[in-house]
């Protein structure tokens, strides 16, 4: 009995020794592989001059704005990659470089911006102040842009907490620039405290501050199912750099008034020199900003304290915009250019051409921006004519701009009946292969008889296209003459008898060769009308 106890105590035998598993072990976050862009940080060793010559190539004038924000990248970002080499640095203390940019909208505050991010090759996220609220429960607040930076990065908690966070429109958050102020102002207390509590939610990523990667709410699910507490990542702010942005007109307004010079005298008027730029763009008086004027604007002295640099950009001139179309390498000129290619057209603009355009984009007082909705407005109704056309090229000067309908109407006489007939035949063959590409494995082909009256039908309609013809005027309202619609029937490979029925269905529908529809049941499985 006590044998077969002990037997039932080990009930398996194991014959041999047991061989230990090895366990692997976890790299630290320390020792993992750095990630490309990571390793392009640590060896960061451009200069202020070099990133200054980089700007030049896509931004045009904003020579002090360049100037200053050269500086700053370039500190911060030695300071970085200082840290990456060394971790008894990332200890240190450390002040950052925070930029605010000042100026009007349309000015390049965003181009600058984004192209010093894809120069540096980290990650780069844009918000506008005013989705912002103070909890967060409506809208968003700071700790989510620090998150945004995580996805930017492609989940590389290492690689985000290097990156940029540009929040524009921060002047939306002044009370004097959303209205009066005083007394008028008071009635919106409610906004006003709303928004220095937006500020204030900056003041903490700002500093050096850790962000939890996930949202507490997106913790709430587990925490009732039960299990483990989850331990989630953590971002660290200390070296995410903070660029604010903003027009501040109604600053601008009070320092003009604050510092212009004022005639005196009667029938004496001001020099005119006070009130344009250079490149009779208008002036700006926010480039003598100072702390104290930020306060009085609306920003929290705390707020404007921990951005140390501010640099403020000029606005944008008829010459100035001329100088983005011809010397930028991010031209919107060459984004049209590359549009038409598309359609085989190429497309030449004269100088006074990009000289009217600048002068009408100066007119809209939109800055750059100016500049799309004039080209928009000029090349709009040629997009839609030339493909059709023929035409492989066009000319633009001064006169298309002032009229492009008249342009577009001299252009369209001034082409070869030939070069249209091409255009529409080369369509037909589009029509074949679509049809082809739909409807695989059926190819098809388009009788000559059948082809010449498409042609035919685009000659006598130009406003529509050989397609549009060949899918709704020949199938669907039957105006094609009988012998014509008898040869427009689909010429199917001989590969695919099966889809013919006989001669009997031949006779019966008088067409002189094979028809690729059975019968009534065939017909509606596959979804083909009988004619």
């Amino acid at each position: 009995d006590d044998d077969d106890d002990d037997d039932d105590d080990e009930p398996f035998v194991v014959v041999g020794t047991p061989k230990k598993r090895k366990k692997r072990k976890r790299k630290a976050p320390q020792e993992e592989a750095r990630s490309e862009a990571l390793e392009r940080i640590a060896r960061f060793d451009l200069r202020p001059r070099e990133v200054r010559e980089h700007l030049d190539r896509y931004v045009v004038r904003q020579d002090d704005a360049k100037k200053v924000l050269s500086v700053a990248i370039c500190d911060h970002y030695n300071v970085v990659r200082r840290c990456l080499a060394d971790d008894s640095e990332k200890a240190a203390e450390y002040s950052k470089p925070n930029i605010l940019v000042l100026g009007p909208s349309g000015s390049g505050k965003t181009y600058i911006m984004r192209t010093l991010a894809k120069l540096l090759g980290v990650p780069f996220v844009k918000a506008d102040a005013t989705k912002f609220t103070e909890t967060g429960i409506v809208g968003e607040d700071a700790e989510d842009l620090v998150r945004s930076l995580v996805e930017q990065a492609d989940g590389d908690v290492a690689l985000a907490q290097y990156g940029i966070i540009y929040v524009d429109e921060i002047d939306k958050l002044c009370r004097g620039e959303q209205g009066p102020t005083g007394g008028a102002a008071s009635a919106g207390g409610a906004s006003a405290a709303g928004n220095r509590g937006v500020q204030n939610t900056f003041l903490k990523v700002m500093e050096e501050t850790d962000v939890s990667v996930n949202k507490q709410s997106s913790m709430i699910p587990q925490i009732f199912l039960g299990g483990e507490s989850p331990q989630p990542q953590r971002i660290s702010t200390k070296h995410v750099l903070f660029i604010f942005s903003g027009a501040f007109t109604g600053l601008d307004a009070r320092l003009k008034a604050k510092h212009a010079p004022k005639a005196m005298g009667f029938g004496i008027e001001a020099s005119p020199e006070a009130e344009t730029a250079p490149g009779d763009a208008p002036a700006s008086f926010l480039k003598k900003a100072t702390s104290a004027d930020f306060v009085d604007a609306g920003l929290e002295t705390e707020f404007i304290g921990r951005i140390p640099v501010r640099v403020a950009v000029d606005p944008l001139g008829a010459r100035d915009l001329e100088l983005i179309l011809m010397q930028s390498e991010g031209s919107v000129l060459r984004q049209y250019e590359r549009d038409f290619k598309g359609y085989g057209v190429d497309l030449t603009v004269e100088r006074d051409a990009i000289s009217a355009i600048a002068a009408a984009a100066a007119e809209e007082k939109t800055g750059a921006r100016g500049l799309v909705t004039v080209l928009e407005r000029t090349f709009r109704e040629f997009k839609y004519e030339l493909p059709c056309a023929g035409i492989t090229e066009l000319g633009c000067d001064s006169a298309t701009v002032a009229d492009p309908r008249s342009a577009l109407d001299r252009a369209l006489a001034k082409a070869a009946n030939a070069t249209r007939e091409a255009v529409r035949r080369a369509d037909c063959r589009r029509v074949e292969a679509s049809f082809g590409r739909r409807h695989a494995p059926l190819t098809i082909s388009l009788a000559p008889a059948a082809e010449d009256f498409l042609v035919a039908e685009c000659a006598h309609a130009p406003d529509r296209s050989l397609r549009g013809l060949a899918g709704a005027s020949l199938f669907d309202d039957g105006r094609a003459p009988a012998r014509v619609r008898r040869e427009m029937y689909f010429l199917v490979a001989a590969k695919y008898p099966s889809v013919f029925r006989g001669e009997k269905s031949q006779r019966r529908d008088g067409a002189g060769g094979t028809r690729i529809f059975r019968g009534e049941k065939s017909r509606r499985r596959r979804g083909w009308d009988a004619d």
